[in-house]
């Protein structure tokens, strides 16, 4: 009868044993050492996401495209000197004796150009209109957006996303207060900001 007895045993232990083992292989495969796993993950695209944002601080990078790309748009050109406006490459320069910038997507695509005006430069509809809705503001800096048609890219002014068309920016002031006027090519006046 002890035979018996401790054969069970034996029995029930190796069944234990085994069942230990298998709820061991198993539990790599549990929902907490998924979860483990995505954290992991999650951990490295931090990480990666970290690494990217400390490469951006360590200095504006000029897309090479966009300095080709410059080289092509415009000839007879001085003073050039790049710098970052927020994801666009910006490029200060002057063409013929006129003061300008270029913007570049980051294709190295031109997205458009500006250049201060005079307010006698906006439409004659405009200026009117302008000088009837704010007599007691003083007119600022104008300056003209000319947008390259053939690049769909919103330009961003005055931290300012608009749609590409081709507009003039009137700085409006009255004492603290100032203000941004968008005016097109006909004459329509919009507040901008």
């Amino acid at each position: 009868m002890k035979k018996v007895v401790m054969l069970s045993a034996v029995a029930l232990m190796a069944a234990l044993a085994a069942s230990a083992q298998t709820d061991v292989a198993f539990s790599n495969n549990t929902p907490a050492n998924a979860l483990a796993a995505n954290s992991n993950n999650s951990y490295r695209h931090e990480k990666r996401l970290e690494r990217e944002e400390r490469r951006e601080l360590r200095g504006p990078k000029i897309n090479y495209l966009s300095k080709e790309a410059f080289n092509i748009d415009f000839d007879n050109v001085t003073n050039v000197a790049w710098s970052k406006y927020n994801s666009m490459d910006e490029v200060s320069f002057e063409q013929n004796g006129v003061a300008k910038e270029a913007y570049y997507d980051s294709d190295g695509q031109l997205i458009g150009t500006t250049q201060v005006k005079s307010f006698a430069d906006i439409p004659e509809k405009a200026q009117r209109w302008i000088l009837k809705k704010y007599p007691d503001y003083s007119i600022g800096t104008v300056i003209f957006f000319d947008d390259n048609e053939y690049n769909d890219t919103d330009m961003l002014l005055y931290g300012v996303l608009f749609e590409d068309e081709d507009n003039y920016f009137i700085e409006m002031s009255k004492g603290n207060e100032t203000m941004i006027l968008r005016v097109n090519e006909t004459g329509d006046v919009n507040f901008f900001e």
